[in-house]
């Protein structure tokens, strides 16, 4: 494993390496997603709204949840609707 060092400025910014924007295949405009694990960072691309959404569902499928809540609209105007009637 190759290690890289940066500098964190006074605004909080770092530089990614050219060498990991290669490697991850990020490139100027791209956004990139962070995580904590245990005590490291790790940076990866955020992806597409698509993958963000097939994530999701993954997650809520593995845990049962999908497909409990209306997917057209929040059910929050009936909510309010009778509870105030």
């Amino acid at each position: 494993m190759t290690t890289y060092h940066s500098t964190i400025t006074a605004k909080g910014q770092i530089t990614l390496p050219a060498a990991i924007r290669r490697q991850l295949g990020l490139v100027p405009g791209d956004r990139v997603r962070l995580r904590l694990e245990g005590g490291r960072a790790a940076v990866e691309p955020a992806g597409t709204l698509a993958e963000l959404r097939a994530r999701i569902k993954a997650e809520a499928t593995e845990q049962r949840t999908w497909g409990l809540v209306s997917a057209s609209g929040d059910g929050w105007t009936a909510h309010v609707e009778s509870d105030h009637a």
